[in-house]
């Protein structure tokens, strides 16, 4: 049986996400306030329910801004397999796993770029689940099932995809960097 899914936020990767679920017969409740979603109560019929929410930089804290992510788990109801997809800093799906033990929280970092943000969702070249306790293996396997099938598949601890999801982000600034420093030689 496939689970109910829920989407909190309705961005780009909660857009694609949304999409792609669409293009599997299942149909996500989502819920974005500052998007017209603003039915908190449906996440109740859910089994499994994606954080997709912005977590901009904070120059003050040199961090993410989590108020996003915090007002997420405001509204998750208990018992519900929560999925963190938002960039977040090693160790905060287990920070939140421990203030939420009523809820089995993971991480799947989402490799997307906004241009080619539906494309990226539907043909990963990495699935990636990071779990906080080993005896959530299950419960990430089944999330598993309902994702984009990659060709890299992989369970680990939730700060090592947090890890690589870092990692990633740094390695796409670097080429960002380099390549204008060669269009700025280029022009000189």
């Amino acid at each position: 049986m496939t689970p109910k899914v829920g989407i909190i936020g309705f961005g780009m990767v909660g857009g694609a996400l949304t999409r792609y679920f669409n293009s599997r017969n299942i149909t996500p409740v989502i819920f974005d306030p500052l998007k017209g979603y603003e039915d908190a109560e449906a996440l109740k019929d859910t089994d499994i329910i994606f954080v997709c929410v912005p977590t901009p930089y904070d120059a003050v804290s040199h961090g993410f801004d989590l108020r996003y992510v915090d007002s997420a788990f405001d509204v998750i109801p208990k018992n519900k397999i929560v999925v963190i997809k938002s960039t977040v800093v090693p160790g905060t799906t287990l920070a939140y796993q421990k203030k939420r033990p009523d809820l089995t929280v993971m991480f799947n970092p989402e490799f997307l770029t906004e241009s080619r943000s539906d494309e990226d969702m539907f043909h990963p070249n990495r699935q990636i689940i990071g779990i906080v306790k080993e005896e959530d293996r299950g419960a990430a396997e089944k999330v598993l099932e309902i994702l984009p099938a990659a060709p890299f598949v992989k369970i680990v601890a939730a700060a090592e995809a947090e890890m690589l999801k870092y990692f990633g982000n740094a390695f796409y600034a670097l080429k960002v960097a380099y390549a204008n420093q060669i269009f700025d030689l280029c022009q000189k």
